[in-house]
């Protein structure tokens, strides 16, 4: 990633926040920078969106965002947890693929049901 991009990951301003963790899936990266996994737990919807989206564009290359990308399957927002799922597809080693896995059998399949309305 570029140290320019990841700088505005901390930047005072969301917008900027934003777009730069859009921007840094379109560098051809090595990897992810800690900065971007790092938004995967951003306060900001759109910064976690877009950090989510940025980490499943690196294939393979975004292995080391794998025990984020886990915490991210549960993320309030829907389309973080959809990419975060097709970043983890897309590493596809037995890491990612176990924490899928895992993931699938603790979740609640239901959106209604909870520990005080089982049924």
């Amino acid at each position: 990633s570029t140290p320019v991009l990841d700088a505005a990951l901390d930047d005072a301003d969301l917008e900027v926040r934003r777009r730069a963790a859009y921007a840094l899936g379109t560098t051809g990266a090595a990897g992810p920078s800690p900065g971007l996994v790092a938004t995967l737990a951003d306060e900001d919807e759109w910064v976690a969106r877009n950090g989510s989206l940025s980490i499943a564009r690196l294939g393979r290359r975004a292995e080391p965002a794998v025990p984020a990308l886990g915490s991210a399957l549960s993320h309030p927002n829907r389309y973080v947890q959809a990419n975060a799922l097709k970043a983890l597809q897309r590493i596809d080693t037995e890491t990612a693929r176990s924490t899928v896995y895992d993931h699938l059998t603790t979740s609640r399949w239901c959106a209604v049901t909870s520990n005080s309305t089982p049924y």
